[in-house]
């Protein structure tokens, strides 16, 4: 378990939600 990774993937998250609005 990669604390990092899941960092990056929720920020990926973020993005993909702000660019969609």
């Amino acid at each position: 378990y990669d604390v990092l990774m899941y960092d990056v993937l929720m920020c990926e998250q973020m993005l993909r939600h702000l660019l969609w609005l």
